[in-house]
């Protein structure tokens, strides 16, 4: 059966993570304000350590918490020194989001064959299916052209719902706003366990790295050219 709808994952397949350029600027902000070195009450280890071992990073992504409750949680975890430089971490905590994420390699190609989809049969709907917070969210459909300027369909964002890839649940309300069946849709993600559980719940699902997997996989389904 031919395909109707198809669903992107957003952070590597839509647009690119990038934890090292994320570093580099966070390291740039903390020398200029003279914290960045042996004696520093704020690292650049401190502040990864602070954002990624969150005990409430997943509530941010499921809509549980907000950004300030999800600050409130960071600062709660600061050693009292560290709390002395509240609004210096929650500085540095933007330039690590702001910073994570870049263009995908082949960008303008991609953003072609997306448009394609839909040029060669305006009947194939398209959406995206992320776990994502607000703050991210914001940031990208702002800054990236193939997020932004694209007419999607549907965008089915985890912490809208208050559910997360794998979960089954997310996959049952994505597959109700396509409004075909199962064997009709195709979805890309760049994480194994999400396009497993994808192919479990009925779709057709496959892995994607690269721009060029992206475009392979649409060129095979005869969604482009």
């Amino acid at each position: 059966m031919s395909i109707k709808f198809v669903y992107f994952d957003l952070g590597n397949v839509l647009v690119q993570v990038d934890q090292v350029k994320a570093g580099e600027q966070l390291k740039i902000w903390l020398n200029k304000i003279n914290l960045y070195n042996t004696n520093s009450k704020i690292s650049l280890i401190d502040l990864y350590k602070i954002v990624n071992e969150s005990s409430h990073k997943n509530d941010w992504d499921l809509g549980l918490i907000d950004e300030n409750q999800y600050m409130e949680d960071i600062l709660n975890q600061l050693t009292p020194l560290q709390r002395d430089n509240a609004q210096l971490i929650k500085q540095g905590i933007k330039i690590l989001c702001d910073n994570s994420f870049k263009p995908m390699t082949l960008e303008g190609q991609l953003n072609t064959a997306i448009q394609q989809i839909k040029h060669n049969n305006p009947q194939i709907k398209i959406g995206i299916l992320s776990n994502t917070c607000d703050a991210h969210w914001s940031y990208i459909s702002d800054k990236f052209q193939i997020v932004k300027d694209t007419q999607w369909d549907q965008i089915i964002l985890s912490y809208q719902h208050g559910y997360a890839k794998p979960d089954d649940r997310i996959f049952q309300i994505a597959h109700q706003a396509t409004k075909v069946n199962k064997d009709q849709v195709l979805f890309i993600d760049d994480i194994d366990q999400n396009v497993e559980a994808a192919r479990q719940f009925g779709w057709h699902s496959h892995t994607a790295l690269s721009g060029l997997d992206i475009m392979h996989y649409l060129a095979t389904y005869g969604l482009i050219d």
